[in-house]
Formats: structure tokens, sequence, C-alpha cells
């Protein structure tokens, strides 16, 4: 061990994950029932588990292009042809990532600067205020309030910006919460969002686990916001592949395809 080892002072002002240490304490408890973390309690589709296996057999375990296998790209950009009328091109506006954890470092790397200002639900994922922080920024919470079912206010981010606000993140349906955003809610944050100017990177995650006939509405398809919206996603909460850790994000070729 060398003399006077210790972490980078950025570590040190981060805190490890409850919910990682909730998880690591139930897998050494047999018959807990975990809810930890954001995992499906079903098993992924045979589809799925039979493509992983022949692909193995097949050998394709080889480096892909950077920004993922071509094929992958396409399918996304279909996907968000055929369920938002919003066209990407697959070549340069969509990235493929390892897991939504991974695109929402690299989004925040790639739009912050030191002493940006990132407004950030609360509560909120685990990940998106230690992110900010590494990534040079000054996380800026806005309240979730239980009595309003966890939805946020256009009001309520409008009192927090300043002349430092640079980036806002949205994640509807809401983890840990699972609250969704009403048709009016969402375009009232898009305004907020084309007035001031703010860059806006949607957590999409969950899009498909919604009840009770609620909806999702993805935040890219409103006035003004395709431009400014960079939208994170995965394979992990539909499917049930969190292990394989595939995640992707949409958004402009000016970052998506930065060097």
């Amino acid at each position: 061990m060398p003399s006077g080892f210790e972490p980078a002072d950025r570590l040190k002002r981060l805190k490890s994950s409850g919910i990682r240490r909730f998880l690591s304490s139930a897998k050494k408890m047999p018959g807990t029932v975990n809810l930890s973390v954001g995992e499906s309690d079903f098993c992924p589709p045979e589809y799925v588990v039979d493509a992983s296996a022949r692909a193995g057999g097949e050998g394709k375990m080889h480096y892909e292009p950077t920004n993922g296998i071509p094929e992958l790209r396409e399918a996304l950009a279909q996907k968000a042809r055929k369920e938002y009328d919003l066209g990407y091109n697959p070549d340069n506006e969509v990235l493929i990532t390892l897991g939504a954890g991974e695109a929402i470092f690299a989004t925040l790397f790639g739009i912050g600067n030191p002493g940006d200002e990132v407004l950030v639900p609360d509560p909120r994922f685990v990940l998106y205020a230690p992110c900010v922080r590494l990534a040079g920024g000054v996380p800026i919470s806005v309240p979730l309030p239980e009595e309003r079912s966890f939805r946020l206010c256009a009001d309520d981010v409008m009192s927090l910006i300043t002349d430092r606000s640079r980036v806002i993140i949205l994640n509807y349906p809401n983890n840990p919460t699972g609250g969704v955003l009403a048709y009016g809610e969402v375009v009232a944050l898009a305004k907020v969002a084309v007035e001031r100017d703010l860059i806006v990177i949607s957590d999409e995650v969950y899009e498909k686990l919604v009840y009770d006939g609620a909806g999702h509405h993805c935040l890219a398809v409103f006035p003004g916001m395709r431009e400014r919206t960079l939208i994170v996603n995965s394979l992990s909460k539909t499917y049930t592949m969190t292990g394989l850790r595939v995640g992707y994000v949409y958004g402009p070729s000016e970052l998506i395809s930065a060097p």
C-alpha cells in the first residue's frame, strides 16, 4: 500500500448507497422479500433467453462499435418512431450504454460544467445526486410532496431556477415513488424547460410499468423539447434484464456523437 494512499477528494463527498447495503443484507437472509432494488418479479421472456443463448453459441462476444451494435440502434430508432413518432438517426442520435446508470453518468458528464446547477427530484433515484457531484455540478432538490402523489410541479421548478441552472432531471414513472405525470403537467414542465433554456435528462426506464389507466408521456414529443431532451432508457425493467446491463440514450447528434 503506497504511503498516504487515500481516495480522490471527489469520492469523499459521496455517500455509499443505502439500497446496496440493504440488498447485500437481504441476500444473506433466506426467505426475505427483497424490495431494495428495482427488480421485476418475473423471468425474462423466453425469446430473450433463447436469443441470448443463440448469440453466445454463435460467438457474438467480440468488440462492437463504441456507440453500440448497429442492429440494436436501428431497432431502438424504430421503437421511437413506432411508439412516439420521434425520428432518431441510429448512426448518430442513439447511444448504447452499460445500463441506464452509465447513461445518466455519461449524459451529465457530457453536458455539465463545474458549478452548473442540476435540478433533481426528491425523493429520487440514488445515482442522480452523486453523478451530478462527480461531474462537478451542484444538485438542487425539487420536492415531490406525498400529498401531490409525488408529482413534480412546474411552479416549484421555476422557484428554484437561477442563473446557474442548466439541467433538470425528470424521472417518470418515478423511482422510487411510482408517481406518474398527467399530460397537462408534462406540458407545463416542457414550457418551463423551453422558456428557461434548460436541458432535460428524462429517465424513462419505467415507461411500461404504469397501472390503473395511467399513461406515460414521452417528454421529447412536446414542442421545442426534442432538441433539448436526452431520453434515458434500458431493457432492464421491461424485460427483466437487469444483470445484462443494456441501456440507451436518444438525443441530439451534437452530444450523442461527440468525441
